[in-house]
């Protein structure tokens, strides 16, 4: 039974398919899109997601690798001039409180630290969309 789609922003080709399996064994169809240049012309791709998970430091055109956080740019754009509702988990390597709480206000829903586990990944999506997590104790 799927259980939606998730769109992947990552450009990172390593850590996404031991994570990719988790998640379409979960019942997910996955999407990797690896520049923001690519995701700008998918644009209604992304908004028919059911999660978008986002790398905040992912190659792009030449204004977005001028930036610092091209991701923390691109979802700031979804959300101010695309009025993207879609839930969205921040993967990244990326420290900041100051940029932690802007991606909050920008209503990201989890943040995970690269290198993830899959498990740790797999329960910000669940959680994300309101769903159990597969670790989560089911009492009858």
């Amino acid at each position: 039974m799927q259980k939606g789609k998730i769109v992947w922003i990552e450009d990172d080709a390593e850590i996404i398919f031991p994570v990719i399996e988790r998640l379409m064994k979960d019942g997910f169809e996955v999407v990797i899109i690896p520049t923001l240049s690519e995701a700008r012309a998918r644009l209604a791709e992304i908004r028919a997601a059911t999660i978008l998970i986002l790398d905040l430091i992912v190659p792009g055109n030449k204004a977005d690798t001028a930036k610092k956080y091209p991701g923390l740019s691109f979802l700031r754009e979804l959300r101010t001039e695309h009025d993207f509702q879609v839930p969205v988990v921040i993967l990244s390597v990326v420290d900041n409180k100051r940029v932690e709480r802007e991606l909050v206000e920008l209503g990201a829903c989890s943040m995970c630290r690269k290198p993830v586990l899959p498990s740790t990944l797999q329960t910000a999506v669940m959680t994300s969309l309101g769903l159990p997590s597969p670790h989560e104790e089911r009492t009858i």
